[in-house]
Order: C-alpha cells, then structure tokens, then sequence
C-alpha cells in the first residue's frame, strides 16, 4: 500500500505545523516566564527604592538631631554662664554689704 504524493505532502505539512505551534507554545511559555521576573525585578526595585528613602529619612534625622543636640548645648552653656553671673552677682552684693 504505497502512499499518494499527495497524502504524504498532507503529511509533511501536518508535522510542520505541529512544529510551528509546539515553538509557539515555547515562546509562549518563554514569555510568561520573562514576565514572571520582570515583575520580580519590579518589585525588588520597589523595595531598594523604599529603603532609599528610609536611609535618606535616617540622615535627616541623624542631621536634626545633631542641630538639636547643638542647640541644647549652646542653651545650657549660655543657662550655665547666666548661673554663674548671678551667683556672682549675689556674692559680690553680699561682700559689698548690699
């Protein structure tokens, strides 16, 4: 029983249309996966971009609190010397018989 060249043609084009579809199928496949890490990598960004900004959120803080620490610095310095003028002030008017 030999086959028509006609059959066989039929044939041939079947299994190559199997085969475009089976590639298709891979690409496909290969595409959603690539979706898959793109929004992997997304998200990643997401998250450095959020710790970004934590870090830059800690040096304000860390630079607000040096100015505050130098603010209390400089207010109890200037407390201190406002004592000492005072006691000063009170022992010299007591020496002076005041």
């Amino acid at each position: 029983a030999k086959t028509s060249p006609l059959a066989q043609k039929l044939d041939n084009m079947a299994s190559k249309n199997k085969s475009m579809a089976q590639k298709l199928d891979n690409i496909d496949q290969k595409m959603d996966e690539l979706a898959s890490e793109n929004k992997s990598m997304a998200q990643k960004l997401d998250k450095l971009d959020k710790l970004d900004n934590i870090d830059r959120k800690m040096d304000e803080l860390a630079s607000e609190n040096k100015s505050m620490s130098k603010a209390t610095m400089d207010f109890t310095t200037s407390l201190l010397s406002g004592m000492k003028i005072s006691h000063f002030i009170k022992n010299y008017n007591t020496e002076a018989g005041g």
